[in-house]
């Protein structure tokens, strides 16, 4: 198994469509580096719930860490909602 870099797009949905475009196996994986909390065990469920529906997802809480002065995590914080229309 290989990786292939594919280069962005100047907005989020043309990355994706590059990345669609690119793929050559019966499934993508995409994730969002701007929530990087999530774990191998959860995208292997999302796979797996995919391969029993034909699709799946997976939506990781609108939180982030504060990390202390000894660079631990010390609370998760909510974010405030983004509402678009």
């Amino acid at each position: 198994m290989g990786c292939t870099r594919i280069d962005g797009g100047p907005i989020r949905q043309d990355s994706v469509l590059r990345l669609v475009r690119a793929a050559d196996r019966p499934w993508l994986l995409t994730w969002d580096a701007a929530r990087p909390f999530g774990s191998v065990q959860l995208a292997l469920a999302v796979l797996e719930a995919a391969r029993e529906t034909g699709a799946a997802g997976a939506f990781i809480a609108n939180e982030f860490p504060v990390v202390g002065r000894r660079r631990l995590v010390e609370a998760v914080n909510p974010r405030r909602p983004n509402w678009f229309l």
